[in-house]
């Protein structure tokens, strides 16, 4: 570097001396161009700098510093050759005038063009050096090649230490890992993209280069974020994009908020299908044709609408089962629609309903039938009340000792016996009130107009209030023991136990007693205005209609209690 710089003072100083010398007359002193100080220097130097070229190439720590007192374009090519033949020195050149480095940049354009992309490499990637004080270049064209490899080099560095610093205030990796194709972004690992880092949390790797992160025309964050059909950002810590739809996590499943949701009722997390659109909470309630239905108590069971319904926790069957006691599911008689207390009450040849225990009463066990919302005496009272009496076939009269009649068909009542009042309410009103008992056991009483009406309209729903009722006869009629009329059986069917018997009737004034096999009159509680009369029901073997109709207090009739 002495040397270089004594030969350009020397140059200097001869072409002072020359010009001296030749202008006796005139003596000018004719300073030296810079362009001539540069050609001096460079014809002087060349062979030493070509000689040198492999060990500039090979030099990565020179440091050359231009110093710029005009323009930028005192540029760095100035000194290019100068650059490259020095490994561990600095060299300083005084920049002249603006115009004198234009040409001196144009002079060695072959030079700096070389080295110009490499420099521009090196100012891009490395935060490390600064543009506007500093650049470096190769310029010499036998060291080319060696100036693109250090170049490169040194773009390797300066990228390293630019992430460094930029995540210097992030988390580290724990983990080791080789540089020359991964990185670390706050904490996590990440490949480069084609060898070059980048922000994860605002680019996407494509493989070639990194792109801006967009969702159509918003931002997101990759890292913590996806985006689904181009449209859709998401969370990527609960959610996830299959076949262009989000799907979010339930548990270890994923679902479809667009038909399912998360239920975490049950215990662990369940996708369940919306119902109608809407979720619900699955401990309480459930999901029927697009409709929510509160299970059996809240918690219970479920159940079909329409088909079941709930008693208590439970479900049951509509066609076949019914809840009683709220709480209790009991099984039809067959097609009876009645519901009943199965501890109470028994089905038999699957259409009859029994109490279970008969009642027992003057010596006597009556089985009782439940009929609709009644339970009724499945046979006429043979309760030996004091003025009842005996109907006999034979005789065809009324006596005490044709027990054998009493026996199937039950005593015979006057109105007073029947209703255990005074004999003389035979001839009087005397105005009974709902659920009279008379001659009932405990807990029993003798019917009403009304309490006929309910059985009839049980039996026929089409029959009106007091009044002949068709086709109901024939269903509470015994199977037997009934006469043929006109050569066909004057037997029912007994559809409901109630086993209607044919006792006859008896007439007060001649005692005598009628139609023994044939007719089946039982009393009411209810009388007629004109004091004498009350209503009666009667069946006849002849047809299967009930006639509604009245006869006189004195005159004698079968009871049938029914129960309160």
């Amino acid at each position: 570097m002495k040397n270089e710089l004594t030969k350009i003072a020397l140059a200097v100083l001869g072409f002072t001396i020359t010009a001296f010398l030749s202008c006796s007359d005139n003596p000018r002193l004719d300073f030296p161009t810079e362009e001539d100080v540069r050609q001096r220097t460079f014809s002087s130097s060349s062979s030493e700098s070509s000689s040198s070229a492999e060990e500039s190439s090979s030099s990565s720590s020179s440091e050359i510093v231009v110093f710029s007192s005009s323009s930028d374009e005192s540029s760095s090519s100035s000194s290019v050759e100068e650059s490259s033949s020095s490994s561990s020195s600095e060299t300083v050149i005084p920049s002249f005038s603006s115009s004198s480095s234009a040409q001196s940049s144009s002079s060695s354009l072959g030079e700096s063009s070389s080295s110009s992309s490499s420099e521009t490499i090196v100012s891009s990637s490395s935060s490390s050096f600064s543009s506007s004080s500093f650049s470096s270049a190769q310029s010499s064209s036998s060291s080319a090649g060696e100036s693109s490899s250090s170049s490169s080099s040194e773009v390797v560095v300066s990228s390293s230490s630019s992430v460094q610093s930029s995540s210097s205030a992030l988390k580290e990796c724990e983990e080791i890992f080789n540089p020359a194709n991964k990185f670390c972004y706050d904490g996590i690992l990440y490949n480069k993209c084609d060898g070059i880092e980048y922000n994860p949390t605002t680019h996407i790797c494509t493989g070639d280069y990194a792109i801006p992160a967009k969702c159509g025309i918003q931002s997101y964050n990759p890292v913590t974020q996806g985006c689904c059909n181009s449209a859709i950002i998401f969370p990527r810590s609960t959610q996830r994009c299959v076949g262009g739809i989000v799907e979010t996590k339930c548990g270890s499943g994923w679902y479809n908020a667009a038909n399912e949701f998360c239920t975490r009722s049950e215990g662990n997390p369940q996708i369940v299908p919306l119902c109608g659109g809407r979720g619900y909470d699955t401990r309480a309630k459930f999901c029927h044709g697009n409709e929510i239905y509160g299970k059996c108590s809240g918690t219970g069971d479920e159940y079909i609408p329409g088909t079941e319904n709930c008693c208590g926790s439970h479900k049951y069957n509509l066609t076949t089962q019914f809840c009683y006691n709220s709480s209790n599911i009991g099984n039809f008689c067959g097609t009876r629609p009645e519901t009943f207390d199965p501890d109470l009450y028994e089905c038999r040849e699957g259409k009859k309903i029994y109490l279970k225990t008969p009642v027992s009463y003057g010596g006597e066990d009556y089985e009782a039938v439940l009929i609709g919302t009644q339970t009724w005496m499945a046979r006429n009272l043979h309760y030996n009340a004091p003025g009842s009496i005996c109907g006999s076939r034979t005789y065809n009269d009324l006596r005490e000792e044709n027990t054998a009649g009493c026996d199937i068909y039950g005593r015979l009542y006057n109105w007073a016996t029947a209703m255990d009042i005074a004999s003389t309410y035979n001839t009087t009103l005397y105005s009974a009130g709902a659920n009279h008992r008379g001659i009932c056991p405990e807990g029993w009483h003798i019917p009403s107009n009304a309490d006929w009406n309910i059985l009839m309209k049980y039996v026929n729903p089409s029959c009106l209030d007091n009044s002949d009722c068709d086709c109901v006869g024939g269903k509470l009629k015994a199977s037997s023991g009934w006469d043929n009329y006109d050569g066909k059986s004057g037997n029912g069917t007994d559809d409901y136990g109630f086993s209607a018997l044919p006792g006859g009737w008896g007439l007060f004034y001649d005692n005598k007693f009628f139609n023994y096999g044939k007719d089946a009159h039982f009393r009411t509680t209810s009388e007629v205005d004109d004091l004498i009369r009350v209503y009666r029901r009667s069946i006849f073997y002849h047809d299967s209609h009930v006639q509604y109709g009245t006869t006189d207090k004195i005159n004698y009739n079968s009871v049938r209690c029914v129960k309160n």
